[in-house]
């Protein structure tokens, strides 16, 4: 007969082995809170990036390999995922790493995707992808008008060509495509590939901090020293840490498909045809995903944050960690952020603004709700590169980059008093993480830094975690 007190030894040992990435980043909680409200993906269609692979089809050393980017459709996981090879591979050669990446977009099983009915997956090599297929590197024309909503880069290939930056921040500013980036896996290296460097994409590390970070020098418009990664995932690389935040997106754009969480009741309709309420633009999912992540983990299944901006070094100037960005991702305080709606003026304890136009100079403000306990703030403000209209299909790729702050200001008899700013010169997103003091009043101010002619759109999300009892 086993002894009670082994049989708690036993489960203990046991236990951690049960858990992994999906209860680290809150899907589990979540899934459990919503039950059949989960959202499936349903209707959603979205790319993935892959360099072609030389595989051994026929396990003969005479013959050549052959290269393929397409993913195992027979993959666990993958058997019920419409998987749409966009340019023709060789029939039944699977690349691993295609097939790996797509299991953490879009399959089914344990720890793999976060959504079980994905409309479609439709794979490019990255030579399709910058060529003809969709960006039309080298060409007049502007990128090719897709019904995707979202883009995962789970490659990394190094470069000085801005066009393809530029190309690439055009599809998303322009058609609200979203583009997930992950970085390569060499600890402390400055990031040298394509993608990362991309101003209007979500870069994704890893939360053991083995990964490159910031970006490299290209030209007026894509400098040297910006906060890459934005956040981290519980993952071993760089690949598998990218398209599980890609899969974090994809149920959120289903959320916020849903027009009563935005305050303008007309859609943005892009060139795709897709219909894009305020809450589903591309600044919004970052935004929503930085203020939800968590800088504190006990991870059940791969590395975990340590001192988060603990030293100077490891503090940039737009309020991220060099290694971490704004910390792991954490889909249930995601969707709890982008379910509580679009909010101006004032606030609720957490919440998201989209604000289409602020000139030069302008100022908005936000009230922060009084607590009589106090708590924890998180607060990402959000933009993008800006391109001139394009006539007809002729594209203007002369990029402007304005600046915006974000301040959390005391309120009080005697006037304001700022607490915190974050004012980086450099980047596209403005952080704070900051303890707000019981029975104080508090605004998030936005403010446009620039004297650039045009207005800046923009996107505001916050996170209260109140230190009152539950």
């Amino acid at each position: 007969m086993i002894r009670p007190a082994f049989l708690l030894l036993l489960f203990f040992a046991l236990h951690p082995a049960l858990a992994g990435v999906h209860d680290d980043i809150g899907f589990t909680r979540l899934k459990n809170e919503l039950g059949d409200k989960l959202p499936t993906g349903a209707g959603i269609l979205i790319g993935q990036v892959e360099s072609p692979l030389g595989v051994d089809h026929d396990n003969k050393e005479a013959t050549l390999k052959v290269n393929t980017w397409v993913p195992n459709p027979k993959a666990s996981g993958l058997r019920d995922v419409a998987i749409v090879n966009y340019r023709e591979a060789s029939e039944g050669v699977y690349s691993g790493h295609a097939t790996a990446v797509a299991r953490r977009l879009a399959g089914s099983g344990r720890n793999q995707g976060l959504v079980s009915d994905l409309a479609e997956l439709r794979v490019y090599s990255t030579g399709h992808y910058l060529g003809g297929a969709l960006l039309q590197t080298r060409r007049a024309g502007a990128p090719m008008a897709i019904p995707l909503r979202l883009i995962n880069h789970s490659w990394a290939g190094n470069g000085r060509n801005s066009e393809i930056l530029r190309r690439s921040d055009w599809l998303t500013e322009k058609d609200e495509v979203i583009q997930v980036v992950g970085v390569s896996n060499a600890k402390d290296k400055v990031n040298t590939s394509y993608m990362a460097a991309a101003v209007n994409a979500i870069v994704v590390g890893r939360s053991d901090a083995n990964h490159s970070v910031g970006t490299p020098a290209i030209d007026d418009i894509y400098l040297s020293g910006r906060a890459r990664p934005h956040l981290v995932a519980p993952l071993k690389t760089g690949s598998a840490a990218a398209p599980t935040v890609s899969s974090a997106v994809v149920l959120l754009l289903e959320v916020a498909a849903n027009p009563a969480l935005s305050s303008r009741a007309q859609p943005f309709i892009n060139r795709g045809g897709i219909q894009i309420y305020d809450a589903g633009r591309s600044e919004v999912m970052r935004a929503v995903l930085m203020a939800g992540a968590t800088r504190k983990t006990r991870n059940s299944s791969h590395g975990d944050i340590a001192g988060y901006r603990d030293v100077a070094e490891n503090r940039m100037p737009n309020g991220l960690d060099r290694r971490y960005g704004a910390g792991q991702l954490d889909i249930y305080n995601a969707w709890k952020i982008l379910t509580a709606g679009e909010q101006e003026n004032v606030s609720r304890p957490c919440g998201f603004d989209y604000e289409p136009a602020l000139a030069a100079g302008g100022v908005r403000d936000y009230e922060l709700p009084m607590s009589g306990a106090g708590g924890q703030l998180a607060a990402t403000v959000s933009w993008n590169l800006l391109f001139p209209a394009a006539r007809g299909d002729n594209i203007d790729l002369s990029a402007r980059l304005n600046r915006l702050e974000l301040s959390l200001i005391e309120v009080s008899g005697d006037g304001e008093r700022v607490v915190r700013e974050s004012a980086s010169p450099a980047d596209t997103t403005q952080s704070l993480y900051e303890t707000l003091q019981p029975d104080t009043a508090y605004l998030l101010r936005v403010t446009r830094a620039d004297a650039a002619a045009g207005s800046q759109d923009f996107a505001l999300a916050w996170h209260v975690i109140s230190n009152e009892a539950p």
